[in-house]
């Protein structure tokens, strides 16, 4: 049971039940394994567990909603062990599917979801107590977020926090202590300059009390190209943690979009390549395991055209990078406004120069 966060109008009652969507029910089942310490890593690393998963939610509001259902991946990073209790957080991320998006007619005040299918992203902080070894109890504080990552608006997301209870079964015999390594090395921390592109699409809505529903579902197929080139600079000050300063400049062709109301279809407007352009600086924070790093920044644009439809000033991202050689790393982000709306997916390609290494 999870208590859904009251972020916009849909959600605290504007819909055609009449009634606020205060909480959801959800179950899931998950496929993991266990590192043991058979190389340095485990260790390095609090001996972490990893895996896949299923959810399937339900909102009770089946005809707005559906009945959603995410498939995922998630990692399990101790922070904490004693004797029998362990206290981790496990950031999970992947698909959902089931819903049932906005439509002007069919689904008017779903301000929430605007597609058949969205992300899904989880943050667990949970405690397990090792029963025996086969079994585990497991008591945990999910936060989910849900939102297609602005590639169809409306796109506000549904934002929920809940208890959860679990248990789980470990298909070969677990001993409460892994392997401990007496030769790893102390960490020497090292500096390294970022520079990545990345591409993705944005979904611009529009005022529906300005237009016809039918005009609105033809708007609602278009997307816009957006590409953002980034410099950073991040310090690694443990094996786990990355801090940085960076600078993002973005190319938005969805600045250029109106609609001509009566010719019915998206105009232009006369904007030149460097007023279309904004540029934000960001602080930087990765949780670096072994080659792949989870991403976290804050952002503000210090510099944007004021035209309709431009968005806050404050932005966010969060997403994921893997290093497939020792320079370059690819990833995918999903870029935020306000804290809780996703407003477009970043693909990235990136490369980086090392300033001191690791021993």
């Amino acid at each position: 049971v999870a208590y859904v966060l009251p972020m916009n109008d849909f959600i605290k009652g504007e819909n055609a039940a009449g009634e606020p969507i205060t909480s959801m029910h959800a179950a899931r089942i998950e496929l993991g394994w266990q590192t043991t310490g058979a190389k340095r890593w485990h260790q390095i690393w609090n001996y972490p567990s990893f895996g896949i998963g299923l959810t399937k939610v339900d909102y009770f509001n089946d005809r707005e909603v559906g009945m959603p259902g995410a498939v995922y991946g998630f990692v399990s990073l101790p922070v904490k062990r004693w004797e029998r209790w362990t206290l981790s957080i496990a950031p999970g991320f992947g698909l959902s599917f089931g819903w049932k998006p906005f439509d002007p007619v069919t689904n008017p005040y779903n301000q929430s979801i605007g597609a058949y299918k969205a992300a899904f992203i989880d943050i667990n902080t949970h405690f397990t107590y090792y029963v025996n070894p086969h079994w585990d109890f497991i008591l945990g504080l999910p936060a989910y977020h849900f939102s297609n990552g602005g590639t169809k608006n409306p796109n506000n997301g549904f934002n929920q926090i809940g208890p959860m209870a679990t248990v789980r079964y470990k298909f070969e015999a677990a001993p409460r202590e892994f392997r401990h390594w007496d030769d790893i090395p102390a960490f020497r921390k090292n500096d390294e300059l970022i520079m990545l592109g990345s591409w993705g699409l944005r979904n611009v809505a529009f005022d529906p009390a300005q237009y016809n529903p039918e005009l609105e579902r033809t708007y609602g197929r278009v997307w816009f190209s957006v590409t953002t080139l980034s410099a950073a600079w991040m310090r690694q000050t443990s094996h786990m943690s990355k801090w940085g300063v960076g600078v993002d400049i973005v190319s938005d062709e969805s600045t250029k979009a109106q609609i001509d109301a009566g010719e019915g279809h998206v105009a232009e407007r006369d904007i030149s390549g460097f007023d279309q352009a904004r540029i934000g600086i960001f602080g930087a924070y990765e949780f670096v395991i072994q080659r792949l790093s989870i991403l976290g920044n804050l952002g503000y644009t210090v510099r944007q055209k004021g035209f309709d439809g431009q968005l806050p000033r404050l932005y966010q991202r969060l997403g994921f990078k893997y290093h497939f050689t020792d320079h370059w790393f690819a990833g995918l982000n999903v870029r935020f406004k306000e804290f809780s709306s996703a407003d477009h997916l970043e693909w990235v390609i990136g490369y980086r120069h090392r300033f001191g290494q690791k021993h």
